[in-house]
């Protein structure tokens, strides 16, 4: 036996209108769906494999109900089904084909098509008539004249049988269709060749109607919209507010409107809402219909959505370390649990999703938010990171140069930072840069006495509590006796001249002029220089520097 119906994907019969049933040779079964009221039975009996008789065909409407079952024998053009023999060798008729419905006997057949008859016998067989119609076709003629008579629906071979063959040569009458069980019906006489064929198509169905998922799982205030969908079977909708039930738990509530109501797919919009717990809702029966009028059944409950007003936890913002540092500060921000949407931005930057722990180089302010599943935001919170030093200490020198002089050069150095100072040292060197003999300085602010003669630049090194380190270079500073030369510019000597270099620039009447020239380093000649040095921004020569004169004495300009 073999079983078969719709595919069913709501309520009732989904858009899959019409299954075909084939040949078997055995029973099969169609179980009609919940919501099919009516359904149209077409049939086609078997023919004869020689084509020279047809099977008939038979159409019409049944009354059905929901989970009724219809038991469908498809004729086979091997005779099964009740095709009738052929003589000394012939072929037999085609098998009617039927529909029963309450049970199996011939006796419940509700529409038959009609099958082919069959041959006669002897030297020149005599064709089977074609089966169908109110009346089976006639049976081929024999020699002697003999016909058989095709079955009608109140004699001869009924409900589809079609004769046997007969011995005198002439052939078996098809057999009719049978009818008087359907509405709306009709058959027609010999148009099937080969096997038979059962269709059957709804007809009529209570309209199904079938409610969405919520537009949002979560909420706090914002709206959600159902969609309610009626299916193909629904001709006419008028779907009303009143005609929508919010289901409710906790102190959730909303209000409903009903939009594009009178077409298949209206929208359900619930807003206004407060409280905390579910919302959800069931449509009421009867507000879609088809042509019979059958009317479609309530629907829902539907999925329900939770209402939550409640504003998650405020995000707590952490940092590593906390004391004073150079280095960077990582920053960790914890959430709530119910955070779904995690955001922070640095200073005045934009907002973005946090996933890792941040690194922050510089003293600034991070600042985080987060949002639930219902789109409630936390509270803001905020952490100012102002522990970054990256400065260094700051040495002060109460002069940075001395020129020439017999008397010790002594320079007061003060040492100072942020953080404090965690150690300092110093060294006299007649070169620009240290040597290594660092001096470790005793306080923050301490008097360095050279008493060497010499050219001496004074180099200072600090480090303070955030492990920033500073190195400044200080002088010249000049020790020994004086010796003037006579046309110099005081404090200058012959060997100065070391130093000087030409560059192009306008003297204070704005013309271009090429000069020998040094910077001027605390009134001594610098022994290191750069163009911004003697030269201003507007490619002057700086009052006070040094040059060579046409005598090639050293002055000041």
């Amino acid at each position: 036996m073999i079983f078969g119906s719709f595919l069913i994907s709501k309520s009732n019969v989904n858009a899959a209108l019409s299954v075909d049933y084939n040949f078997t040779g055995g029973q099969q079964v169609w179980t009609v769906p919940v919501g099919v009221t009516s359904v149209q039975i077409e049939c086609w009996g078997a023919g004869i494999s020689s084509n020279t008789a047809y099977g008939g065909y038979a159409k019409g409407t049944k009354v059905v109900t929901g989970g009724q079952t219809l038991y469908i024998y498809v004729g086979g053009s091997n005779g099964y089904n009740g095709g009738g023999s052929g003589i000394n060798g012939s072929l037999n008729g085609g098998g009617a084909t039927d529909v029963r419905i309450s049970g199996t006997s011939l006796a419940n057949r509700v529409i038959v098509a009609g099958g082919a008859g069959g041959l006669g016998g002897g030297d020149s067989f005599g064709y089977g008539g074609h089966g169908g119609g109110t009346s089976g076709g006639d049976g081929g003629a024999s020699s002697t004249g003999g016909v058989a008579t095709g079955g009608t629906q109140i004699s001869g071979y009924q409900l589809g049988v079609g004769e046997n063959g007969q011995a005198d040569f002439f052939g078996g009458g098809g057999g009719s269709s049978y009818i008087t069980g359907l509405t709306n019906a009709t058959t027609t006489s010999g148009v099937r060749t080969g096997n038979g064929l059962v269709r059957i198509t709804v007809a009529t169905a209570i309209p199904g109607v079938f409610i969405s998922s919520p537009s949002a799982a979560f909420t706090g205030t914002g709206l959600v919209t159902y969609t309610v969908t009626y299916d193909e079977y629904a001709t006419t909708v008028s779907l009303r507010n009143q005609d929508i039930i919010l289901n409710k738990s906790g102190t959730a509530d909303g209000i409903v409107e009903v939009t594009n109501g009178i077409t298949n797919t209206p929208t359900v919009t619930i807003s206004d809402i407060t409280g905390e717990g579910t919302l959800g809702i069931s449509v009421a029966a009867s507000r879609a219909w088809n042509t019979t009028p059958d009317y479609a059944p309530a629907a829902g409950p539907s999925a329900t959505f939770t209402v939550d007003s409640t504003p998650p936890d405020v995000p707590i913002i952490d940092a590593n370390p906390t004391t004073p540092t150079n280095m960077d500060v990582i920053v960790t921000i914890t959430y709530p649990i119910d955070a779904t949407i995690k955001e922070y931005k640095i200073g005045l930057g934009v907002w973005t999703s946090y996933t890792v722990a941040l690194t922050i180089t510089t003293n600034s302010t991070v600042y985080a938010r987060c949002y639930d599943d219902a789109g409630n935001p936390s509270t803001q919170s905020s952490l100012s990171i102002v522990n970054i030093n990256e400065t260094g200490p700051v040495i002060t020198p109460d002069i940075t140069s001395r020129i020439k002089s017999e008397s010790d050069i002594s320079v007061e150095i003060t040492v100072t930072a942020d953080s404090g100072i965690d150690s300092w040292e110093y060294e006299w060197s007649e070169a620009t840069t240290p040597t290594g003999s660092w001096t470790s300085g005793a306080t923050d602010t301490q008097t360095l006495t050279q008493t060497a003669n010499g050219t001496w630049y004074l180099h200072v090194r600090a480090t303070d509590n955030e492990a920033n380190e500073v190195t400044e270079r200080y002088g010249i500073y000049k020790k020994g006796a004086v010796q003037v030369s006579e046309g110099y510019t005081e404090g200058t000597e012959k060997q100065d001249r070391k130093s000087f270099r030409y560059y192009i620039g306008k003297d204070n009447n704005g013309i271009n002029k090429i000069m020998l020239v040094a910077g001027n380093h605390g009134g001594s000649v610098a022994q290191t220089f750069g163009k911004d040095d003697v030269i201003d921004l507007d490619n002057k020569f700086k009052d006070e520097i040094f040059y060579i004169d046409r005598d090639g004495k050293i002055q000041q300009y």
